[in-house]
């Protein structure tokens, strides 16, 4: 992220570099725990993308951060369709850590609605999937996200066991 704030906007004049310094940006700002709501770098990406060539991979890339920007907005519809297309290009790209963060987004995204059922059953497909990834942070937080999706159910003997399964 700082090396990509280093790095003055008028070194990327093509369209391309473009782009993928708005895709790189995003992902380093969501790496870094900071949820952005503005969608201008993400934007121009989006529209590049949608007009060009790319990879399965990098189309998955862009319709997850757009997702998130759009949900961390609370833009929940926008963010549902672009987590939707971002799940169908999965299948592609057959990457279980990709599939983790997505559950958990959709996961999150149905609880910030009060929808527990769905968020628990989203949490759920992303612990499988950190599981196939072998992601050791991935399966703490949907445990813990699991936990906090059984506590606002009032399931609290599963949520206990989940919290105690995330501790461990």
């Amino acid at each position: 992220l700082h090396m990509l704030e280093e790095l003055p906007a008028h070194r990327f004049r093509r369209s391309r570099l473009r782009a993928d310094r708005g895709l790189l940006y995003t992902m380093a700002l969501d790496k870094n725990y900071i949820d952005s709501d503005n969608d201008s770098l993400i934007r121009y990406t989006y529209d590049y993308y949608r007009r060009h060539k790319a990879t399965d991979s990098v189309r998955h890339l862009v319709h997850y951060y757009y997702g998130r920007i759009r949900h961390n907005d609370e833009q929940y519809t926008a963010a549902a369709v672009e987590y939707l297309e971002a799940l169908r290009l999965l299948d592609t790209i057959q990457s279980p850590y990709r599939a983790g963060l997505l559950f958990s987004r959709l996961g999150e995204m149905y609880r910030d609605q009060y929808n527990f059922e769905s968020a628990l059953g989203y949490f759920y497909r992303a612990h499988a999937a950190y599981e196939r990834a072998k992601d050791t942070i991935g399966l703490y937080y949907s445990k813990f996200d699991m936990g906090n999706t059984l506590r606002s159910l009032r399931r609290y003997d599963e949520s206990e066991k989940c919290y105690r399964q995330a501790l461990n």
